[in-house]
């Protein structure tokens, strides 16, 4: 279950955890806060705005009877699409978290992990996306034009009409790509 805000999409999986797996947990998140690399690849998957794995032994107050990962994120695409891309981009990320859920069908067939997670998702209460219309990557890339922008039209002032046209085309030839 996932809910949709324009393009963006947010999804809160509670997936209860064998005996034993919350230590591995602990111990891979804290290896992956000391050595970056570990995450790394994760980091890199330009759509996604956030995502945090906590350990949680009860909610609201209330204990749920054995320790479970509460999982959130916000990204740019379905939830089909993300889970695709992670089975696809970092299984063995995935295999190291998700394998100690109860129930853990494997990765492949990703519709059967598909429905796992989506037996696991809770209804967000709450969303909020800055920009509900644009993707990470298309702020991002606005960013970026808005960086070789500012400064341009700072020297537009004192250019000639042939330095200015020079100095525009060359702007949107290093703008171009993002665009």
């Amino acid at each position: 279950m996932a809910n949709t805000a324009g393009q963006a999409t947010a999804t809160t999986l509670l997936i209860p955890l064998r005996r034993g797996w919350a230590l591995w947990c602990r111990l891979l998140f804290a290896a992956s806060r000391r050595f970056p690399w570990i995450s790394e690849p994760l980091r890199r998957q330009s759509f996604i705005h956030m995502a945090h794995w906590s350990l949680v032994d009860e909610l609201g107050g209330q204990p749920l009877g054995r320790t479970a990962i509460y999982f959130e994120s916000n990204f740019d695409a379905s939830m089909e699409e993300y889970v695709d891309v992670f089975v696809q981009a970092v299984p063995w990320h995935m295999r190291v978290v998700w394998a100690g859920g109860v129930g853990y069908p494997g990765l492949y067939p990703s519709d059967r992990y598909q429905q796992w997670s989506n037996a696991h998702a809770n209804a967000v209460q709450h969303y909020y996306a800055a920009y509900d219309d644009a993707t990470t990557s298309g702020v991002a890339a606005a960013v970026r034009v808005d960086d070789r922008l500012r400064p341009f039209i700072e020297r537009a002032h004192d250019m000639d009409d042939e330095t200015f046209n020079r100095e525009y085309e060359r702007l949107l030839t290093e703008v171009g790509p993002w665009l």
